[in-house]
């Protein structure tokens, strides 16, 4: 009995974890001029993009897009920074991206 007992608690323990761990990417875009962020918590996933460099005389659109299951959530084309999320789903695949495009590069 003890060994069950002791298998169990080890199972729930796993699945517990794995079920509320946090998955997160950062970093660098487009040569450094944007910063990206995005991942799950054990509540929502969520995608971050915004311009890590303001003051450099470039200016960029951004979109945020999470994916949960087949339903595609987005900010939509946004000046400098965009921020979405979305509640997750524990039995489908889950997904966060951006998007970029430079509108003007300030004579460089």
């Amino acid at each position: 009995m003890g060994k069950i007992k002791h298998s169990l608690t080890a199972f729930f323990a796993v699945a517990f974890f794995a079920l509320t761990s946090v998955t997160v990417f950062a970093g660098a875009v487009a040569g450094g001029d944007l910063w990206y962020d995005g991942g799950q918590t054990g509540t929502y996933v969520y995608s971050s993009i915004y311009d890590h460099k303001p003051d450099d005389g470039r200016y960029y659109e951004v979109k945020a897009s999470v994916k949960v299951c087949s339903s595609v959530t987005t900010s939509g084309w946004l000046p400098d920074s965009a921020y979405i999320s979305a509640d997750r789903s524990f039995w489908c695949n889950e997904s966060s991206y951006y998007d970029y495009r430079l509108l003007s590069n300030g004579g460089k």
